[in-house]
């Protein structure tokens, strides 16, 4: 065995458990007080996406619709937690504008299929399938943890980010989102973050 590898492994297994600790610390702040602004300005990074078919795609073909973009991974357990209500929110308020996607930055040579066979799984059904494959995405967001949510506005705008465990089925984060949804321009959408 190389040398190396013990150490390669130790490191990742680190890496995981401080990603699943520091995500549990904002546990007990998990509504719409999660959502923190960012700076005036900032847009959505141009970056390449991998659809579950094979498929390329950037941020920008959903702009016009709020984005709930996550940064996830299938080896993450809250964000596994998380994955269920995205679903749900996903579906509920399609109505109202909002695209939620999610985006697996695992690192496997077959990751879309550990992604695809997790939406199976689960029966997450109101989702696309997307990965950072060459992690263009979290090499620009660099999360902290995961998952690591970014909210962008209509107008390709970043307006707010999340770190950890949001409860998406909360009543106030269903209204916040459904606001934003509605909301006409990055102004308006930062007014309502910082409500």
């Amino acid at each position: 065995m190389k040398p190396w590898i013990p150490v390669a492994i130790a490191v990742f297994a680190a890496n995981a458990f401080f990603f699943e600790w520091r995500t549990s610390l904002d546990a007990d702040n998990p509504g719409p007080e999660a959502f923190q602004p960012v700076p005036a300005g900032l847009t959505a990074p141009t970056v390449t996406l991998l659809t579950g078919d094979g498929r390329e795609r950037t941020l920008a073909d959903w702009r016009g619709q709020t984005a709930i973009v996550t940064l996830w991974a299938t080896w993450c357990e809250v964000c596994r937690e998380e994955m269920p209500e995205l679903d749900r929110i996903a579906l509920e308020l399609a109505e109202d504008n909002i695209a939620v996607l999610p985006v697996s930055l695992d690192r496997h040579p077959r990751a879309l299929d550990l992604v695809r066979g997790y939406y199976d799984r689960h029966g997450l059904a109101n989702l696309p399938v997307l990965h950072d494959r060459d992690a263009a995405l979290s090499g620009k967001v660099t999360p902290t943890a995961t998952p690591t949510t970014l909210i962008i506005d209509r107008n390709g705008k970043v307006i707010a980010s999340a770190t950890g465990r949001v409860r998406w089925m909360d009543p106030k984060v269903k209204a916040l989102l459904a606001d934003l949804g509605h909301a006409r321009s990055s102004e308006d959408a930062r007014a309502l973050i910082t409500r």
